[in-house]
């Protein structure tokens, strides 16, 4: 009782997301995995995705396809799990950043300063979103937003570019608003366009 045990995994888990082609070839290269690029491959490249994709099925083919977008495209944001706990899991969920590193999120529309994003998972047919951690007086510039169930687009996720005293993130009043995070650097959505696609990793 009190008392503390280690715990090794063997094989190690490997780790491809959020990384480039030239941190992880020589590793693979080492236990004898091939690496195939795809997607980006320019000097600023970051693995956002690979097949197969888990370690067990990577060793066992000895080989794994890497799927990569420029820099630009990958956003570094900080979560309040202790402000809004629940969006903050539903967020999470939705992209699949209880278990991966690095989450997709496309982008379906661009307004005014303002980013409106939808996640491939529909996590809202079973996931409940409550108001919590609603704004009062304004909404800052790379503040994330969730619209609540109060509104009918329950789930859309969005960015502003610019501070608004009227409406939050995604467009909705505040009441229709749960904020869960901020972007890091905003200004990485500028060169964003409808159709695009995101990929997030969260800052702790």
């Amino acid at each position: 009782m009190g008392q503390k045990i280690s715990v090794e995994s063997i094989p190690p888990q490997i780790v491809l997301l959020g990384h480039s082609f030239e941190e992880i070839n020589p590793v693979l290269s080492s236990i004898g995995i091939e690496l195939v690029k795809a997607g980006y491959t320019g000097k600023d490249a970051v693995i956002v995705s690979h097949d197969p994709s888990t370690t067990l099925e990577i060793l066992g083919e000895a080989k794994v396809t890497a799927y990569a977008v420029s820099k630009a495209k990958r956003i570094e944001i900080e979560l309040y799990p202790d402000k809004a706990p629940k969006s903050v899991e539903f967020f999470r969920h939705s992209l699949g950043l209880k278990t991966k590193t690095v989450g997709k999120l496309p982008v379906y529309m661009i307004y005014d300063n303002t980013y409106l994003f939808k996640t491939e998972k529909e996590t809202v047919k079973y996931k409940e979103i409550l108001p919590e951690n609603t704004p009062m007086n304004k909404i800052l510039a790379g503040e994330i937003g969730i619209t609540n169930q109060a509104a009918k687009r329950m789930g859309t996720i969005g960015v502003k570019l610019v501070d608004d005293d009227l409406f939050g993130p995604t467009g909705e009043k505040f009441s229709s608003t749960n904020l869960i995070g901020r972007i890091i650097e905003p200004s990485k959505l500028k060169d964003i366009e409808e159709g695009d696609a995101i990929y997030i990793s969260e800052v702790f």
